[in-house]
């Protein structure tokens, strides 16, 4: 298959490659001019969404002021309603302009929050117009009306991008600006109310101390977050300092004055000297310098922004407008070198085709540095060296011409010698007058081969005559070897054969002691036995002996008391007599046990002196029975080594047969080796008779045979009948050994 960019010219290459870096350029960089627009588009949605809440601020101050205005007129003060209706028409502008500004940026869930709001709001100025509702209720309603406010203010920063912002400085101040701070001015609302609702009222209790010590704690903890948030954004932009540092300042100042006056004259325990309105309007100045606070952190922001926005824009621009310039560059740059290789590479071709069609006079302009140029200075030189190599081949054809001749001549005289020779005739020698010195060299190399050929026949000729003398005393000496060797083996195998029938002789006897020493230890074994048998009988026999004089003894006793019984019965009178007669017959009775008893007693006696007689007969003859398996023991163990002995003996005969009927084999091996060994010198000498060499004054008569012919077959046969013969005497003899050989 072939490459398809092979049917593309050069510039066609050069232009694919400079797009494919172009897009290659081009994917990356639209990336990055994609990330400074939507950096760019970021940064106009948060200046877009800072004008809903500054009107957001506005109405947050708005409701702020009615809730406090409205808490005094249904509380009775009828001074402040005129300022109430201006706060309520006013809060209701700013609402509107809220709903309008988040239709137009399409915030759907901030606007749906704001619709809620407006009927909250409307419905809650109705009832405080027409005074259709408690003062607490109106207070914690507009409490919530702000709490949702704060949520409507969160959604819009959150739909603007506000609070992703991604610069810190602008993240800190917006996060104090949507968040602390109006959170804050809300806390420091709420003490204002209240505490010109204990002022009005006159009766403070636990609990609206307790709501107000609430609320200044929660102005005091806004109020530090808020700085803290802000001191942030100074410290990233020393310029955002220069522009809402003053504002903080106379913010902190007057929340300041404000805590001062709520502790002395509401949480201290004293008796107020400030009245309800008074109080009311020293909040109002400290929730208006937070509110001021706000709109120069919005202004803040806002300037923030659009600096943000303008660097965006201004390095998005130039960004652009060097990429344009980058790709003019290119562009101009990719003609240019295109150019500068095509018209080299073009010339080149033109220059090969003129030697392609053997023109070497083309003109080559090898002008320039580069590898263009170098290609085309190689060219030319190609070019003058293909010249010079064609004025060089003319001169080198009409010497090869002359030197042809003399290799054709010389070449003839080698073949010449060279058939001679094949046909055995190494007396012709190659001439060297008038021929070239490698031609000389050449035909004197070949003389000096013929000539150690000659040398090296004449010498294997000698060697073959000296190798048929010498194998033919090996041959006489290895037959003398092999009859001796043969003799010796027969002798051998005779006194092997005697060795075993000694060796079974002498195992039998080491047998026959084996059980003669079982037969005396097992009769040493029971005499043993029996004495024990014995000595048990006598003690037993004692124990009989000891057991009758007791019962001789009890005899004696129970003739005692038939006495006795006898007196007693014979006191008794005629009652008596019945006992008197049984008394006499156990005295009969007890005087023939104890004459019993006496005899068996020495008749036990005498058992014991058999016993210990036969005892001590048994004792003396164990230790001869032992003395006796001693012997025999020491009979078979001589046995046993003179049979371990005599198979040594027996095992050393046989290897020595073996080796015995191998120095034979070998002796007749040898000697078949010598006469095949003449009959190869023999043949030598025929084959070296083939070559006629220059020192031989005339042919021999000898019939020469061709090289490679075989021997005649008569010593190769008579080797092989010998080999046979030795390999029948080696096997022969074991056979008949092996018939005589007597089982035991």
């Amino acid at each position: 298959m072939k490459n398809p960019l092979r049917h593309l010219r050069l510039w066609q290459k050069f232009a694919l490659l400079g797009a494919l870096g172009a897009f290659m350029c081009a994917v990356p960089l639209t990336l990055v001019v994609k990330t400074q627009t939507e950096f760019l588009t970021v940064a106009q949605d948060e200046d877009a969404g800072l004008d809903p809440l500054r009107v957001a601020f506005k109405l947050l101050q708005q409701w702020q002021l009615h809730r406090g205005l409205s808490a005094l007129a249904l509380g009775g003060d009828a001074s402040v309603e005129a300022e109430r209706r201006n706060r309520a028409a006013a809060a209701q502008g700013h609402l509107a302009e809220l709903g309008r500004q988040l239709q137009g940026l399409g915030y759907r869930e901030a606007l749906s929050l704001h619709g809620e709001l407006s009927r909250q709001w409307e419905q809650l100025a109705a009832q405080v117009e027409g005074r259709n509702v408690a003062t607490q209720d109106s207070f914690a309603r507009h409490s919530e009306l702000v709490q949702r406010l704060f949520t409507l203010i969160e959604q819009v920063a959150d739909a603007s991008g506000l609070s992703l912002d991604p610069v810190a400085e602008s993240y800190f101040t917006m996060t104090a600006l949507t968040d602390h701070l109006p959170r804050l001015t809300e806390a420091a609302a709420l003490e204002r109310g209240r505490g010109a609702a204990l002022l009005a009222s006159g009766q403070p209790t636990e609990r609206t101390l307790a709501e107000l010590r609430a609320s200044t704690s929660a102005t005091l903890y806004l109020q530090a977050r808020a700085h803290g948030q802000l001191a942030k954004a100074f410290a990233l932009d020393p310029g955002l300092r220069e522009r809402i540092g003053p504002q903080e300042a106379q913010a902190t100042e007057e929340l300041r004055r404000f805590q001062k006056l709520t502790q002395d004259q509401l949480l201290s325990g004293a008796a107020a000297t400030v009245s309800a309105t008074d109080y009311f309007r020293a909040g109002t100045q400290a929730v208006e310098a937070q509110l001021r606070l706000v709109e120069a952190g919005a202004d803040g922001l806002e300037d923030l922004l659009h600096d943000r926005i303008q660097a965006a824009r201004t390095a998005r621009n130039t960004l652009l407008l060097g990429l344009m310039g980058l790709a003019a560059l290119a562009a101009v740059l990719s003609w240019a070198i295109t150019r500068s290789v095509t018209r080299p590479l073009g010339r080149a071709v033109q220059a090969a085709d003129a030697v392609a069609r053997g023109d070497l006079d083309f003109d080559i302009d090898d002008r320039g540095g580069d590898e263009a140029g170098l290609l085309l200075a190689r060219f030319a030189q190609m070019q003058r060296q293909l010249r010079e190599r064609r004025e060089h081949d003319a001169r080198q054809l009409e010497a090869t011409e002359t030197r042809r001749a003399a290799a054709t001549q010389v070449a003839q005289e080698i073949g010449n010698a060279v058939q001679a020779a094949t046909q055995g005739d190494f007396t012709q020698r190659i001439p060297l007058q008038d021929k070239e010195e490698f031609h000389r060299q050449l035909c004197s190399q070949f003389n000096q081969l013929i000539d150690t050929m000659s040398t090296t026949i004449e010498q294997v000729r000698a060697s073959a005559e000296q190798l048929t003398s010498a194998s033919a005393q090996v041959s006489s000496t290895s037959q003398s070897l092999s009859q001796a060797a043969s003799e010796q083996a027969a002798s051998v195998e005779e006194t092997t054969a005697s060795l075993q029938e000694i060796a079974a002789s002498v195992k039998q006897n080491a047998d026959n002691a084996h059980i003669t020493d079982g037969m005396a230890s097992q009769a040493s074994r029971e005499a043993t036995e029996g004495g024990e048998a014995v000595g048990r009988t006598v003690e037993a026999m004692k124990s009989i002996a000891t057991k009758i004089s007791i019962i001789d003894d009890i005899a004696y006793q129970t003739n005692l008391l038939a006495l006795n019984a006898a007196i007693e019965a014979a006191r008794a009178g005629e009652h008596g007599k019945g006992f008197a007669v049984v008394a006499a017959e156990v005295r009969k009775l007890a005087e023939r046990s104890q004459v019993a008893a006496q005899e068996i007693g020495q008749l036990a006696g005498t058992s014991v002196s058999l016993a210990e007689k036969a005892g001590n007969l048994l004792a003396q003859i164990v230790p001869s029975i032992s003395k006796t398996s001693e012997l025999v023991q020491e009979i078979a163990a001589a046995s046993g080594e003179q049979s371990g002995g005599v198979a040594q003996i027996s095992s050393a005969m046989a290897h020595l047969s073996t080796t015995t009927q191998q120095n034979a084999s070998a002796s007749e091996q040898l000697s078949a080796t010598a006469e095949e060994l003449s009959a190869q010198a023999t043949q030598l000498q025929e084959q070296m008779a083939f070559f006629r060499l220059a020192s031989d004054a005339a042919p021999t008569a000898t019939t020469r045979r061709p090289v490679g012919t075989p021997p005649s077959g008569g010593a190769a046969a008579l080797a092989a009948r010998r080999l046979a013969a030795a390999h029948t005497r080696r096997t022969a003899p074991a056979e008949v050994e092996e018939a005589s050989f007597t089982a035991f």
